[in-house]
């Protein structure tokens, strides 16, 4: 919508003046603003109750409840999830007795799959929380920025797999909640779950998995901006406590910080990068830059800074308030 677009186009150039070098940093990285924006959806699931199936379990028993009788195939296709992926989680939904196998009367090495009513059941009442989840989540954007927003993030969702929506399955009609798989293809837990996938299938790619993209902010931001203590780095990350303390504990084991007390409150950690941090950050930035171009191809050029500023003020403008 170009009234969206002509809203936010100046967005970098008006960011907070007092804002870090290191926020500033990871506020225009799309890996980033994606994994918070999973984590902090992800939280505001708890809300409603606690949650009781993982994003891919519902993703699966959703695609069962709504075209009962799917091969393992077209439910991954369905479900926008790697085959391997969904055949590890259907063999554990069969063995807690969500899913019943039947062999297909046409090609016996064929099997059927089907919820039972228990997970059905189990998908309406997790499908109201993720429901109540987007809502939470797309809140500080008004109604036109939303459809925007979740147009172009449906973009770099389904443009690295097919669109279950357009599946052409014919999908059960006695439901009255709105939980149509088409309906879910469109709804930001699913494409914000795909788009990490996409992302992270980008990064194995281009980097390998020596450097995570969390370590790799993690060392980009001290580069730029540090040291910092290990509290002030946490914030910067959008972390939790004890994932700040597991980074800085699998970093250091890898030699690309260091920490040390604070000189003058030793209830404190400095972190710094080492030289082989540092030597890492550059060696991996033409990478890293490829990645992000990558993920931000399928949005147009001219919505892409409009798009991450939205995706900004869902996520580390959030965390920062």
């Amino acid at each position: 919508m170009t009234d969206v677009v002509a809203r936010y186009s100046i967005a970098v150039e008006r960011s907070n003046p007092h804002e870090s070098d290191a926020l500033r940093l990871l506020a225009a990285d799309p890996g980033h603003l994606i994994r918070v924006g999973r984590q902090l959806h992800s939280g505001f699931q708890s809300i409603g109750g606690k949650g009781d199936l993982t994003p891919s379990q519902f993703a699966v028993l959703l695609a069962l409840s709504r075209v009962p009788g799917l091969d393992q195939t077209a439910v991954a296709d369905v479900s926008a999830l790697d085959r391997s992926t969904v055949g590890e989680i259907v063999r554990r939904l069969i063995k807690l007795g969500f899913i019943s196998s039947v062999p297909d009367s046409s090609d016996a090495r064929r099997q059927r799959l089907f919820a039972s009513p228990d997970a059905v059941e189990l998908v309406r009442g997790h499908g109201r929380r993720l429901r109540h989840a987007d809502e939470i989540f797309l809140s500080p954007l008004n109604g036109t920025e939303q459809t925007w927003f979740l147009t172009q993030l449906r973009l770099i969702a389904f443009s690295h797999r097919p669109d279950a929506s357009a599946s052409g399955f014919e999908e059960v009609q006695e439901w009255s909640d709105g939980l149509a798989i088409a309906a879910t293809n469109w709804a930001f837990g699913r494409l914000i779950r795909i788009s990490q996938q996409a992302y992270g299938s980008l990064w194995k790619r281009e980097i390998g998995s020596v450097v995570t993209p969390l370590a790799y902010s993690a060392v980009r931001v001290l580069v730029e901006d540090g040291p910092f203590d290990q509290r002030s780095l946490s914030v910067i990350l959008s972390l939790d406590k004890a994932s700040m303390a597991g980074l800085v504990s699998r970093m250091s084991s890898q030699r690309l910080l260091e920490s040390a007390l604070h000189p003058s409150d030793k209830r404190r950690k400095i972190i710094r990068v080492t030289p082989k941090g540092a030597d890492s950050s550059r060696l991996i930035a033409p990478s890293f830059f490829r990645v992000t171009e990558s993920i931000l191809e399928p949005v147009e050029q001219h919505n892409q800074i409009p798009f991450l500023a939205l995706f900004r003020r869902l996520t580390v403008e959030r965390t920062a308030t």
